[in-house]
């Protein structure tokens, strides 16, 4: 009995003492608060933060504050008005401490948030906040038991004025007594759905910054699965883990989305590695890589890779495997890392790639700039057959011996460009030797292609221009590639003007061409292979290939005083290939070609 009247007399005393501060907490006016509120946001971000709507207090057991229109204010330099806003903020709390004019935060949800990072031609950025110092706390995250973020936006704007979005539909943290302290979140990234969790080791009353936590992101869309999964040192602090990444997709579309890059019509691909970080080094190890290659090309893959770098540390790559059943190696450094968001300092490369017999060097720089980054490549080319190098490039050439060709390369968002592209094949046939003098060669990003090229075949000189391009649209699923084309060398002139036209059906070449010259012996120089010696020639044909059908169309022929009209056509297709034609004799003077049949160059 004697319990039971002093339990009773306890809970009596409970519920008096719940009703008086239920009842003094209708007196307590809520903007009291707003200068202390604003006064230390302000002084956590250093930049100013004000709360331009109203504050009220929803009186229960565990009062919550809300604030409406929250703003972050961002540098002058910024072309945003607002580092961050916010639509509302619901801060819980408890109840004795704030009828003593005291905050104990027990839960804050926030809704309808934009976040503006941005970085400025300079260097600076409106994401970097000066360390404020403060006192160790216990725990990681901040004093709060829960945090919820609804419906936030973040907007990225690069120095070159690229943007980028990215959306949280729902990001949770919980630091409450007894239970580990974790972070879940979920939502997209440029469209590509995202989720991610981070767990302590230890309840969050145990929890220090020194000790780990356990970390899990996943990454899932219709063609892409990425996940990594591991343990970071600290939750807020990625200069120390170690994750074991996995990335499968079924196309690339995805990636080239996410970090604005073209990876050449690559098809499924999976990667697998170790992802490790310590006193400011990233080692990446235990790689391995498949990738299939774009059609008609053999897929690549990785047998063992590793890779490291960091802000003060060099990057370095080494991967062995094959291209297709041909032995591959790529060996590339770097002066340093990527940085996170963008580069801003220009950073010196080297590397080289082997393929069979195929090697190619680099050596040169990487150019961050407004407009876009640049690279300036010093390369080499070389190889004992052409055979490595014609499955990189998708089609079977013919048969040649030993090349070496250097060129300098400037590569920007706008396409290519090559300059003193210089170097020799040797056993190209009909010649045993092809020297290039001087070489010049652009591919923009619209289509358009001009080359220039001075050259020697068996030493006789050949001046090359080139062009194709942009391409234009014409009936339904139709695009024509203007191209034109002119070479001279040996008394000889080629002019050709037309297109390349692609259909579903496949692709097909209409040129109208013109070759004229003072000495037949002398074009066939040119062309390697043995002609007349019959001085002025003049051969005009509209040229039609495609599907494996040659012809030559309104042929206009006239060597010496000889003249010869008529069309020919070579059909590939058939078991047997044919050569057919219609050619009509306008005049011939029988005794100039015999005359010139006798002094035919012994030139096979």
């Amino acid at each position: 009995m004697r319990h039971f009247k002093l339990f009773s007399a306890l809970l009596l005393g409970l519920l008096l003492l719940a009703a008086a501060a239920f009842a003094a907490l209708l007196f307590v006016d809520p903007t009291v608060f707003r200068n202390r509120l604003e006064a230390s946001a302000t002084a956590a971000f250093g930049r100013a933060v004000r709360f331009g709507g109203p504050i009220r207090l929803e009186r229960s057991l565990q009062p919550l504050i809300v604030i409406e229109n929250i703003t972050i204010d961002n540098p002058e330099w910024a072309s945003e008005a607002y580092f961050a806003t916010a639509e509302k903020v619901g801060v819980q709390v408890a109840l004795f401490p704030l009828l003593r004019g005291d905050l104990k935060v027990l839960d804050v949800r926030f809704s309808g948030v934009m976040v503006f990072l941005e970085e400025g031609l300079q260097g600076a950025d409106n994401y970097t906040f000066a360390d404020r110092g403060g006192g160790k706390k216990h725990g990681v995250l901040p004093s709060v038991e829960q945090i919820l973020i609804q419906d936030a936006v973040i907007t990225y704007r690069s120095a070159n004025a690229s943007v980028s979005r990215y959306e949280i539909n729902k990001a949770r943290l919980w630091n409450l007594p007894g239970e580990p302290e974790r972070i879940e979140a979920e939502g997209s990234a440029k469209g590509v759905p995202f989720r991610i969790h981070l767990a302590a080791d230890t309840p969050a009353e145990n929890t220090e910054p020194h000790l780990p936590w356990s970390a899990r992101l996943e990454v899932r869309c219709p063609d892409l699965a990425l996940i990594a999964s591991g343990r970071v040192a600290q939750v807020f602090d990625w200069s120390r883990f170690d994750l074991r990444i996995a990335l499968k997709g079924d196309r690339p579309d995805t990636i080239e989305n996410l970090f604005d890059v073209d990876l050449g019509g690559i098809g499924a691909f999976e990667i697998t590695g170790s992802l490790a970080a310590a006193e400011g080094v990233f080692r990446m190890t235990d790689i391995a890589a498949h990738v299939q290659g774009p059609s008609g090309t053999p897929d690549i893959t990785i047998v063992t890779g590793a890779a490291s770098g960091g802000p003060e540390t060099p990057l370095h790559v080494e991967l062995q495997g094959k291209y297709g059943d041909a032995p591959l190696a790529l060996t590339f450094s770097a002066e340093r890392i990527v940085e996170v968001f963008s580069q801003k300092a220009p950073w010196p490369m080297a590397g080289r790639l082997q393929a069979a017999d195929a090697q190619f060097d680099f050596k040169g720089t990487v150019v961050p700039a407004a407009a876009g980054t640049s690279v300036e490549l010093d390369a080499i080319l070389q190889g004992e057959s052409l055979d490595a190098l014609a499955r990189f490039l998708g089609y079977a050439p013919p048969k040649a011996g030993p090349y070496r060709f250097s060129f300098r390369a400037h590569l920007d968002q706008g396409g290519v460009h090559v300059t003193g592209l210089e170097g020799h094949i040797l056993g190209f046939a009909p010649w045993k030797t092809i020297q290039i003098v001087q070489g010049d060669v652009a591919a923009r990003k619209g289509g358009l292609v001009k080359a220039s090229i001075d050259a020697e075949l068996d030493r006789g000189p050949l001046s090359l221009s080139f062009q194709a391009g942009p391409p234009t649209a014409g009936e339904p699923n139709t695009t024509a590639w203007p191209v034109q084309l002119e070479a001279s060398g040996s008394g000889a002139v080629l002019t050709a003007d037309g297109s390349v036209v692609a259909d579903q059906g496949g692709s097909r070449l209409q040129l109208a061409t013109r070759v004229k010259g003072n000495r037949l012996d002398a074009l066939g120089l040119l062309a390697g292979v043995s002609l007349p010696r019959i001085a002025r020639y003049d051969l005009r044909a509209r040229v039609a290939s495609g599907d494996g059908v040659h012809e030559l169309r309104d042929l206009a022929f006239q060597v010496g005083a000889n003249r010869i009209t008529g069309s020919v056509r070579w059909d590939g297709t058939a078991p047997r290939p044919r050569l057919t034609g219609r050619l009509s004799l306008g005049r011939v003077t029988l005794g100039e070609l015999l005359d010139a049949a006798s002094k035919t160059s012994p030139r096979k």
